[in-house]
């Protein structure tokens, strides 16, 4: 069985970790990479075929596009002429327009002999209304299946698209391999908490900083390692930290966090945070989990199911005053929370576990069989 990965510049990491899962699992994969894939820990038996070229953030408008022009012509080639059982878009559009993702998942299904996509999030953050509704009931009819991870995410297909629950294969979000070494922070007063990954607004790191003025009397230091793309929203974010008490401090990293430096931000901070206003599921989360670090997380999404009571601890109110509400207490009981014991639910999800719903869903398929609902009780 060949298996044809697309993931259009998702996240390196999350790319490199799915391959290699279903590699370990016997299915022949090849990986759709670029200049920023993490080839030297791909596994044997997946093969990379660099059809994305530079990532460069920094080049010219005119570049991008023709860069983008050169790659869809290059993949679409490919696909027709690999033989693949499966393609798998396992990331998000080629660009950032609906209406042309729609076009590209179009010609992923006349061009593939089975289509399957990952969904990440049921509708692009901030495009929740009535139009964006209805262009997604037909763009989830595209794919022959489609992939989420989690149960939740397959009701609200089943039940806000009507897709049939037999097209949808529910894969638990893996973990990478946890290292064998690991630090833990030195004991400290202050409260050391870590926001990760790029900052839009549904990520609420506006959110975490407005909390911090109703605790001024917690010694709280949060690191922030990631980038505010939209200029205004960083500039908001900047008058916050501008404003914090004097029992307050915040560190902010700008721009992308090689995968080497990764693990020192998780493992020198107390508490990783969450506050997202709305979220299907986080990749961070799952990071976090890998490292052993507890997690601040709001109720949104999947957070309640996946986030067990030994690994952190959920926010009831997504607000400055609910969040503030939780640093508290989080902070009353953070030496209750056991570093080692996270790692070990971590282990019990790797992807190499975690992706086998998804290796009987591609099996089905290449011979050709009626789907059933599959998920990890399969």
């Amino acid at each position: 069985m060949k298996v044809l990965l697309v993931s259009n510049g998702f996240q390196p990491n999350y790319e490199k970790a799915f391959a290699n899962g279903l590699a370990a699992n016997g299915v022949d994969v090849v990986l759709v990479s670029s200049d920023r894939t993490l080839i030297a820990e791909l596994a044997h038996g997946v093969e990379a075929v660099n059809l994305r070229g530079s990532q460069d953030p920094h080049r010219v408008a005119w570049k991008k596009a023709a860069n983008i022009l050169r790659y869809a012509g290059a993949l679409v080639r490919h696909i027709r002429g690999g033989r693949y059982d499966v393609v798998h878009l396992t990331g998000l559009y080629m660009t950032r327009n609906v209406f042309a993702g729609c076009l590209e998942w179009l010609i992923y299904r006349l061009s593939a002999k089975h289509f399957f996509m990952t969904v990440h999030n049921i509708l692009p953050h901030g495009r929740h209304g009535a139009w964006y509704r209805a262009l997604h009931h037909v763009i989830y009819r595209l794919p022959h299946r489609l992939v989420v991870h989690t149960a939740k995410m397959r009701t609200d297909l089943a039940e806000d698209f009507g897709i049939p629950e037999s097209r949808i294969v529910v894969m638990p979000h893996g973990v990478d391999a946890v290292p064998e070494n690991f630090a833990v922070p030195a004991s400290s007063e202050t409260f050391r908490i870590l926001l990760f990954g790029g900052l839009v607004r549904y990520k609420g790191a506006d959110l975490l900083l407005s909390a911090l003025a109703y605790c001024p009397e917690l010694p709280i230091e949060v690191t922030i390692a990631g980038e505010a793309r939209d200029a205004a929203y960083a500039h908001e974010l900047e008058e916050l930290i501008g404003a914090l008490g004097e029992n307050h401090k915040v560190i902010w990293e700008r721009g992308f966090i090689p995968e080497s430096e990764v693990s020192g931000y998780f493992e020198s901070c107390d508490a990783v945070a969450l506050p997202y206003r709305h979220i299907d599921q986080s990749g961070v989360l799952f990071t976090a989990f890998r490292f052993g670090c507890p997690v601040i997380a709001t109720d949104v999404g999947a957070f309640r199911d996946s986030l067990p009571n030994f690994a952190g601890w959920i926010v009831e109110r997504i607000d400055p005053q609910g969040l503030a509400g939780a640093l508290r207490e989080f902070y009353r009981h953070r030496r209750a929370f056991d570093r080692a014991r996270i790692r070990e639910h971590a282990q019990s999800l790797g992807w190499q576990y975690c992706v086998r719903p998804l290796v009987a869903a591609y099996e089905e398929h290449s011979v050709g069989c009626h789907a059933k609902p599959l998920s990890m009780d399969d």
